[in-house]
């Protein structure tokens, strides 16, 4: 989900792009600009008033006016991509990245986001790259290391995915979904004595998490053992959220564990 928020501070005008992440889903960081009461930001000022209006077709005639008077504005071309990505036009925000890009801006948000499209669009290759460059631009960012990590594990590269998760990690405490990935990853990769012992030392620790019975199952599921899988997802059912319970269904099991094992036996109970 994409939300955009804009406020006046002190006549500066500063802009917010976030995106709440699951599995699958990938982050773009904020972006802000300070503008100057010049006539190219007073434009800029009209369309981001206009977005926060709903009026998406009036805004992107102010920003392009405002590029008309000022083509170096690299913020307002990541501003007319995220209006276009909103819109599902993926080649018009691209080509808007690649310009903001081209004027020489450092910034990560325009490589953030050609990568979530470019995984979007099943172009996991380029989607690597961008990700990559926004790694290297931004070393400290957990966000830069989640998608990096997200990219490969679509592609089923597990150490690569280990390894981004594990820069990320470093950097801030994953939350639930992250700690199942991260288990699901290992066990992607063929390390299932591996997993199966952190599952002990899981259960050994109570309060035990809804997500640890997802994993259990996952791990039952490598075993080849449908009865006791089914056991575990409906414990993980009963005790997890909805919201949780759909994206380990949608997001993680069926793009690890059950395809990475060709067993489809789940399938009905998922």
């Amino acid at each position: 989900m994409l939300a955009l928020s804009a406020k006046l501070m002190n006549s500066r005008l500063a802009f917010v792009l976030w995106c709440v992440c699951a599995p699958g889903v990938f982050l773009l960081c904020a972006a802000t600009e300070p503008l100057s009461p010049s006539p190219e930001s007073r434009l800029v000022d009209e369309a981001i008033q206009a977005e926060v209006k709903g009026d998406i077709a009036g805004a992107t005639e102010r920003y392009r006016k405002a590029l008309d008077i000022n083509p170096t504005m690299k913020r307002v071309h990541y501003q007319l991509a995220i209006l276009a990505f909103q819109k599902g036009l993926f080649a018009e925000a691209l080509s808007e990245c690649d310009a903001e890009i081209s004027l020489g801006s450092r910034s990560v948000d325009p490589y953030q986001l050609s990568g979530a499209i470019y995984a979007r669009l099943q172009q996991y290759e380029r989607a690597e790259a961008a990700f990559k460059k926004a790694a290297e631009l931004a070393p400290a960012s957990p966000r830069a290391w989640n998608n990096l990590s997200e990219i490969y594990r679509l592609q089923h590269q597990w150490e690569q995915a280990a390894a981004s998760f594990e820069e990320a990690e470093k950097l801030e405490q994953p939350d639930a979904c992250g700690l199942l990935k991260k288990q699901l990853i290992t066990l992607s990769a063929g390390k299932v004595e591996a997993v199966d012992a952190k599952l002990a030392e899981f259960r050994a620790s109570p309060p035990c998490a809804p997500w640890v019975d997802a994993l259990a199952c996952a791990v039952a599921i490598q075993k080849k053992n449908p009865v006791h899988a089914a056991i575990e997802w409906k414990a993980f059912v009963g005790r997890a959220k909805p919201e949780f319970i759909e994206t380990v269904r949608r997001d993680l099991f069926f793009q690890e564990a059950a395809c990475v094992s060709g067993m489809e036996f789940l399938k009905n109970q998922l």
